[in-house]
């Protein structure tokens, strides 16, 4: 059985996971946040999934915009060679 405290830090924890995941809590809150997280396993998965899915998702990000890059470098290509034959489209 865990104590009230715990408790309350539950669910404060759950409600701060995202400020707490981007740098927005202060030093006291991110403190509370850390040592729930290392006691309760719950919130330890839920801050672990967090924080693979924000990765995941700066990752999809990176990825679209590279090949978003290329694809504008590849049309632009495209189109200096087809003004450079004298040709429209």
């Amino acid at each position: 059985m865990h104590s009230p405290r715990f408790h309350l830090d539950h669910r404060f924890t759950r409600g701060r996971l995202s400020a707490f995941h981007d740098g927005e809590l202060g030093p006291v809150e991110r403190r509370r946040v850390e040592h729930h997280i290392a006691d309760c396993p719950d919130c330890g998965r839920a801050a672990r999934s967090l924080q693979r899915v924000i990765g995941g998702l700066a990752l999809l990000r990176r990825r679209n915009r590279s090949r978003l890059a290329a694809g504008v470098i590849e049309r632009l290509r495209t189109q200096t060679r087809r003004d450079g034959d004298g040709s429209r489209h």
